[in-house]
């Protein structure tokens, strides 16, 4: 039986790409890392700083691409002392290919993979992979690929329940889901799996994905060194405007130093 989550109307729904056209800042470099066969992701890496506190890997929001976060990377530079690397899903900006929602799932690792590849030779600190609204899936599941491929992760806006999911998209949402598709598509048990620090992050007043879902993702994970932050009146795309979410990105790179 075919999942909701591979059938066309869904991932119609849940997908909004667009071009990127943008010409690379200064201190980026753009990179393409495979992922499947003819198919690559366009990442841009920010590296202004020669011995970064740490090196955000981020997995951004629908309807988001790459050049988005040009002007954010500077406030990643100067509050957190951190470069990043930003990845497009599919279809989005210069990457390959189409999204769907497995892809974009299944990719993250493989994208993880070769940008710590590309960073090898350098200074990159500590690599956090951080997932923002729809990239919170992709970070769940680097959360269980088994070595650790990052240091830490941040569930910044991220859903935790695939039912919700399917009802944001206005489709039916079934009683239950099989045992495979909780495998597949359920952060919680994937962020159980991790043993390594941990931040979810989310607006106190989050209309599109309740704060009540990051409470489930903190739940679920088992690691002893998670944190919750809800940033007191943030939106679901207002949280890089305020000063309490840069303030608890800080607080969380400092612990990986301690």
């Amino acid at each position: 039986m075919t999942s909701v989550f591979d059938t066309v109307q869904f991932n119609e729904r849940l997908f909004f790409p667009r071009p990127d056209g943008s010409s690379t800042p200064a201190n980026a470099t753009d990179l393409m890392l495979p992922v499947a066969e003819g198919v690559a992701l366009h990442a841009r890496w920010h590296h202004p700083l020669a011995q970064p506190a740490a090196t955000f890997i981020v997995f951004h929001g629908n309807g988001e691409i790459v050049a988005d976060y040009d002007r954010v990377a500077l406030q990643y530079q100067g509050a957190l002392a951190c470069n990043v690397v930003i990845v497009d899903f599919r279809g989005y900006g210069r990457s390959q290919g189409s999204s769907t929602y497995r892809n974009c799932i299944t990719d993250a690792p493989l994208a993880v993979r070769a940008i710590a590849a590309k960073l090898q030779a350098t200074s990159a600190g500590r690599l956090i992979a951080l997932g923002r609204s729809l990239g919170g899936a992709c970070v769940a599941e680097i959360a269980r690929t088994t070595p650790p491929l990052v240091d830490a992760i941040v569930m910044e806006s991220a859903g935790a329940e695939p039912l919700a999911l399917i009802a944001r998209r206005g489709l039916r949402v079934p009683p239950a889901l099989s045992p495979a598709e909780t495998a597949a598509f359920d952060a919680r048990p994937k962020l159980a799996a991790w043993q390594l620090p941990a931040l979810v992050l989310h607006g106190a007043q989050d209309e599109v994905i309740s704060p009540d879902e990051a409470r489930a993702n903190f739940a679920a994970l088992t690691t002893k060194h998670k944190q919750l932050t809800l940033v007191p009146g943030g939106g679901h795309n207002d949280l890089f405007g305020d000063a309490a979410y840069w303030e608890a990105l800080r607080a969380f790179v400092a612990t990986l130093s301690t």
